[in-house]
């Protein structure tokens, strides 16, 4: 009996799922980090729905470890927080209170492993401490919707501007653009 008879050889998985299991793994772990980095973050401003961009002055926070509980633990956070805020949204007219303090920009689809992505700067001018709902669709070219994410935003103070950092769920080949749907104050 040969060596190959007593221990089977395993065979090697496609290049591709490997790739893609890369990809989502680490597609979940850095939106874990950032999360957790979100929440780690000093003063009160907390973000939910989404992290702060890299470079942001508020950003640094301690590195983190992401363990499957703190990454379910987060997940169900930010899931929570979401749909607080899309609630909220659904009882807005029009676009709401908080378009012209909102300010977005693209993340290549390259550096969000094919999600689409988006930088979302929340400017505070209201003359209080406020909280931000923020919907944002991702269009084609032809203006379509692709996809829609909800970030929310509390306590950020009159005067300060934060910088968060939001992803759709869907992986996609279509170049899109990041636009404000609505936007409401609290």
């Amino acid at each position: 009996m040969n060596t190959t008879d007593q221990h089977p050889i395993a065979r090697p998985v496609p290049l591709r799922q490997r790739r893609s299991a890369r990809s989502t793994a680490g597609l979940l772990i850095a939106a874990a980090a950032l999360v957790v980095g979100a929440t780690a973050c000093s003063g009160s401003t907390g973000a939910a729905g989404a992290a702060p961009a890299a470079g942001d002055a508020g950003a640094s926070a301690p590195a983190a470890t992401a363990t499957p509980e703190s990454v379910e633990s987060v997940s169900a956070e930010v899931a929570a927080a979401r749909a607080a805020a899309a609630a909220e949204l659904k009882t807005v007219q029009g676009q709401g209170n908080a378009v012209g303090d909102i300010t977005l920009s693209g993340v290549p689809a390259s550096t969000a492993h094919g999600h689409p992505a988006a930088t979302v700067k929340i400017s505070n001018h209201s003359g209080r401490t406020a909280s931000y709902a923020v919907l944002v669709d991702f269009v084609d070219a032809s203006g379509k919707t692709v996809e829609s994410t909800v970030t929310a935003l509390h306590d950020l103070g009159d005067g300060q501007t934060a910088t968060l950092l939001t992803f759709g769920t869907k992986s996609s080949r279509t170049t899109t653009t990041p636009k404000v749907a609505k936007a409401q104050r609290s």
